[in-house]
């Protein structure tokens, strides 16, 4: 019987291998962000990450491909942080507006690295059609996946809605998290402005029927 040339990777392999994209994207991440997309190359991500470019490559096909899936990832980490601020505040005794305001306004905070992460990529696509048709579709995701919890957060306080509002409701949420995001960035030391986010979801949510 001929010997088996089982080519599965083994628990350890994988792990390595996890591990060594987790590098490559933390580097990746710092360079997008310190330099700029356009100004970072593959050398700069492999010597940030401690890796040759055999690595970078058997792992990624580009510094592109890196980049949507900094810009997927994150996305999931901004859908998970709401379904959990949402879901413990439906989980509570107080399942008011404001309350339920103040639980996803807390699980968003705003940080600077992830919003030059999401412009370098905005910008990236402005240029590249391609890739903006590519964004598009990953930010159609996104809404989609946080419909649901749209949905629950809007029955939870009692503002009627229509489903076929919910992806516009998404896209209104977003774009307005970005937009006030920007001005907190750009304005650090007005205290104003993080209420002001606040109100302005407040008010896309309430206007959800409209």
């Amino acid at each position: 019987m001929p010997a088996s040339h089982d080519r599965t990777p083994t628990p350890r392999v994988t792990r390595r291998r996890a591990e060594t994209r987790r590098r490559l994207l933390s580097a990746a991440s710092e360079m997008f962000v310190e330099n700029g997309f356009g100004r970072t190359t593959v050398e700069d991500v492999c010597e940030r990450a401690g890796y040759t470019r055999g690595a970078f490559y058997s792992n990624f096909g580009s510094l592109e491909e890196m980049l949507f899936t900094l810009y997927g990832d994150r996305s999931a980490a901004v859908v998970e942080a709401v379904a959990n601020a949402v879901g413990a505040a439906v989980d509570s005794d107080d399942r008011t507006l404001d309350a339920v305001m103040d639980a996803v306004v807390g699980a968003l905070p705003v940080s600077r690295d992830s919003h030059l992460l999401n412009l370098e990529f905005a910008i990236h696509a402005l240029r590249h059609p391609d890739v903006a048709a590519a964004l598009a579709e990953q930010r159609r995701q996104l809404r989609e996946a946080l419909v649901p919890v749209l949905r629950l957060g809007l029955q939870t306080v009692g503002i009627p809605f229509t489903d076929g509002s919910l992806d516009d409701l998404g896209r209104a949420v977003l774009a307005t998290q970005e937009g006030m995001y920007l001005q907190e960035l750009l304005e650090p030391l007005d205290r104003h402005l993080p209420s002001l986010r606040r109100q302005a979801l407040t008010a896309v949510l309430v206007n959800a029927q409209a």
